[in-house]
């Protein structure tokens, strides 16, 4: 897992994500978030999935260039907010997919990599 980290309704925490170009070239990197799922230990954790990237709104996905064989790291905040309108946030594991696309010199995003962070909740 990239990371994991507990927290409580209206805190935040900023993960340090750090992405290894292993190709011997210049490459253009770009980081995706997205919700993936909500859970207890006994069940599923019922969740607007659009509201849940309230979570994440404000990050900025740049691209970036990354020489060969050398990394980049950025911030990823994450704020515990409510997870339906209307409805705080409940005890359980909320996870979040990070993406590294690459995008190549026409313009394209390939998948590069994916990580899990996990945020429980008290």
């Amino acid at each position: 897992a990239l990371g994991t980290k507990t927290l409580k309704q209206g805190e935040s925490y900023i993960f340090a994500v750090a992405l290894f170009n292993m190709n011997k070239d210049t490459k253009t990197y770009k980081l995706r978030i997205k919700f993936k799922e909500a859970k207890t230990e006994l069940s599923a954790i019922s969740v607007d999935k659009e509201y849940m990237n309230k979570w994440v709104e404000r990050n900025a996905y740049v691209q970036k260039s990354v020489d060969g064989y050398e990394k980049m790291v950025e911030p990823l905040l994450i704020e515990v907010k409510n997870i339906k309108e209307g409805m705080p946030v409940k005890k359980g594991t909320y996870i979040f997919t990070v993406e590294a696309i690459e995008i190549t010199s026409k313009g394209f995003e390939n998948f590069y990599s994916s990580k899990d962070i996990f945020i429980n909740v008290e």
